[in-house]
């Protein structure tokens, strides 16, 4: 019989501890697309113009602000390549993106729904993108909203049913 919690030549992990379960969805992986061309051309051309600006600096210009926004970027672009954890349990869901220290807490009762956003289109909740997003809606928080571009659609598709599956689970023992 196979394991529901994996799926076979994927990278995402989904362990079983004591009261809760922990998904760990891998950083971002370059495609080979005109779309990847450009944000890495973007990116290094943003670094360029921040390296040169602090190569030729005025004397009037401050070298800490230059050094900041070289961080920013270079802290970005590492955190785009961090995995993302999620914990789901019998009263909350917690989510780390990348590198940041903090977990963005959302209670399970108030969980609507888990849903896949492709949707290219402006609005005022989608970012007008072409990334494609698992979004975690709840009804009394604000969504959560984790880039699932670089997975292929039978990834994003096991984790979009292992998640509906965990939230019916849970919210099913929480009402017993």
């Amino acid at each position: 019989m196979q394991n529901p919690d994996i799926l076979k030549g994927s990278d995402i992990k989904i362990t079983n501890l004591r009261d809760a379960y922990k998904i760990s969805i891998p950083g971002f992986r370059l495609k080979r697309n005109m779309s990847t061309f450009l944000r890495i051309l973007l990116f290094g051309f943003a670094i360029f113009v921040i390296s040169f600006l602090l190569y030729k600096q005025p004397e009037n210009a401050s070298p800490i602000v230059l050094s900041l926004i070289l961080g920013l970027v270079l802290f970005f672009a590492f955190h785009l390549h961090s995995k993302t954890i999620i914990i789901f349990s019998k009263n909350f869901i917690k989510v780390k993106h990348g590198c940041l220290p903090f977990y963005r807490t959302r209670q399970l009762q108030n969980l609507t729904n888990i849903y896949i956003d492709d949707s290219v289109n402006i609005g005022s909740d989608s970012t007008g993108s072409d990334f494609i997003y698992l979004v975690i809606s709840s009804s009394k928080q604000w969504n959560i909203k984790i880039i699932v571009d670089h997975l292929s659609r039978q990834d994003i598709e096991f984790l979009r049913s292992r998640l509906s599956y965990l939230r019916y689970k849970f919210l099913n023992e929480y009402i017993k």
